[in-house]
């Protein structure tokens, strides 16, 4: 199972481990969450009991408060130096499995330097960290977590790729046959049956109308929403969606139609979850689910699809992403009637240098009057590299940057602005894409 395990010690920082715990718990749900070794059996080595309950975690949390590093046990000894020390036990397990380490930093406290760490835990202060500070910055600081652990928790979730596809290609197979015999079967019984009938049912009604809605929520709110009209047909609506914005645009380089759309509702991140895992498995997709979001793709059909819920005071606000083969698209850009009216990002966010732009799309989220959007561009570096740029540009400018695995990310409160950069190592390089979001200043 993946879970989270919280390391942290109970003299220190205790009060803000339980609120950062209970938040956790509300996003990722109490069974992914490991906080205390409490069930110690009698007679058991802990050691082994703890190094083989942080074996099977996906990711360990080091919550570093003020006393964590000198703490000390009756006798005047650093408690981190003990190899006994429950604290000690769990961060060598961890890095000796190669199991993830985030250091939270609480209270204002900074990473201690590896020098002062006992030798076998020197690794600690080699590994990124993120601060969680209190109230009014908590919550910001405590989204920048969600995300990362978001991330190392999908890699985790993974499942090999090529047993799925082959069980759907026998699957689809016989399902290809199922329905020749029954086509065949209803031919020669019956040739009225071959009379075409209206789509009368309720749900495809429905569909239509919020399809409507949606196209007419950004055409009245949005000066810089794009050409197209709809969402791709293939893609299913959340009954009884409110509808927020929506753009699309074509990738110039590989002729492929990318957008994403986004629509609130009152219903629970599980009902969104659940409802789009069912109707695209139905579908014959490849779904994979993450505690916060579902994805899929469908490699005959040349398309891609990720669904981001997020729990908001007003209810749940649903981004959904997606990305097909554009028919007939020769060349993108000036040929295409679907791009964006938008000509260029954000001058306040950096282009990488000698980057092979992608595509483009920006709209207006007629609820908030902020602009969203995203493009990508290729480059040949590393992703680390690709990381590196954006971490020295944006902490440059002041703006309060953090850093995962496979994500930078900030915002600048000040300026109500929001970025994310996620790189994917591919055959021919980086595809990097960048999300966006601002306040709108027309």
């Amino acid at each position: 199972m993946q879970n989270i395990f919280i390391s942290y010690r109970r003299d220190d920082a205790s009060d803000a481990t339980g609120r950062i715990a209970d938040v956790l718990r509300s996003k990722f749900g109490e069974n992914l969450v490991f906080k205390d070794v409490d069930s110690i059996p009698l007679g058991s080595d802990f050691r082994r009991v703890i190094s083989d309950a942080v074996g099977r975690c996906d990711v360990l949390l080091a919550i570093i408060g003020d006393d964590w590093l000198h703490a000390t046990d009756e006798a005047g000894t650093r408690r981190i130096d003990d190899p006994n020390d429950f604290v000690h036990i769990e961060i060598r397990a961890a890095l000796d499995r190669d199991v993830p380490v985030i250091p939270v930093l609480v209270e204002g406290v900074k990473m201690a330097r590896d020098r002062d760490l006992p030798e076998s835990l020197r690794a600690l202060a080699f590994r990124n960290a993120i601060s969680v500070r209190s109230d009014p910055d908590f919550h910001n600081d405590m989204e920048r977590l969600c995300r990362a652990l978001t991330s190392e928790l999908r890699k985790s979730s993974r499942l090999p790729q090529w047993p799925i596809r082959v069980t759907v290609a026998v699957v689809a197979s016989m399902m290809f046959l199922l329905a020749l015999g029954v086509a065949a079967y209803y031919f020669l019984t019956s040739a009225k049956r071959l009379e075409p009938v209206a789509p009368t049912r309720p749900d495809a009604v429905r569909q239509v109308e919020e399809k409507k809605a949606l196209v007419a929520a950004v055409s009245a709110n949005s000066t810089e929403a794009t050409v197209a009209t709809s969402a791709p047909e293939w893609l299913p609506l959340y009954p009884g969606a409110q509808p927020q914005g929506l753009s699309i645009a074509i990738d110039p380089q590989t002729g492929k139609r990318v957008g994403s759309y986004f629509f609130r509702t009152s219903d629970e991140i599980k009902q969104v979850h659940d409802f789009y895992e069912d109707k695209m498995t139905r579908a014959m997709w490849e779904v994979s689910r993450a505690p916060t979001e579902v994805w899929g793709s469908s490699m005959a059909e040349g398309r891609e699809f990720q669904v981001t819920p997020q729990q908001r005071d007003d209810g749940t606000r649903v981004r959904v992403t997606f990305e097909e083969k554009k028919a007939g698209a020769a060349a993108a850009g000036a040929n295409s009637t679907e791009a964006t009216v938008a000509t260029s990002a954000p001058d306040w966010l950096p282009l990488y240098p000698d980057a092979k732009p992608q595509g483009l799309s920006i709209a207006i989220d007629p609820r908030t009057g902020k602009r969203v959007g995203s493009y990508f561009f290729r480059t040949s570096d590393e992703i680390k590299q690709v990381h590196d740029f954006y971490e020295d540009k944006m902490t440059r400018a002041t703006w309060e940057v953090s850093r995962a695995p496979t994500q930078v990310w900030g915002s600048s409160m000040t300026e109500g602005r929001e970025f994310e950069v996620t790189p994917q190592q591919r055959g021919d390089g980086t595809r990097v894409r960048v999300t966006f979001e601002e306040k709108n200043q027309k």
